[in-house]
């Protein structure tokens, strides 16, 4: 069953990026209740909020955990720190 991602999945993804994560949002594995268009329009708030690179595949997080396995437990192949922020709330100094 995919996710909602017009509301619940893009806030929580943007309330964890807020707090220091870099969170992924799986755009194959998550949907709108109210159709597709939502679901895309929702996907572009999403790449404003967190940022383009945390919207992924279901293959990119398959590969990812494959790789994970590939290199030992726990140890993360891909970076630990999050992209610079893309924030809509950032204000321009005046």
């Amino acid at each position: 069953m995919p996710a909602v991602c017009d509301l619940v999945a893009r806030w929580s993804a943007a309330d964890a990026f807020e707090h220091g994560y870099a969170p992924w949002i799986i755009t194959d594995a998550s949907a709108s209740d109210a159709g597709p268009d939502v679901h895309d329009a929702g996907l572009v708030v999403a790449r404003r909020l967190i940022g383009a690179g945390q919207l992924v595949t279901a293959d990119h997080v398959m590969g990812q955990l494959a790789a994970c396995t590939d290199h030992g437990a726990g140890i993360a192949p891909w970076p630990t720190h999050r992209p610079a922020p893309v924030h809509p709330r950032a204000s321009t100094p005046t």
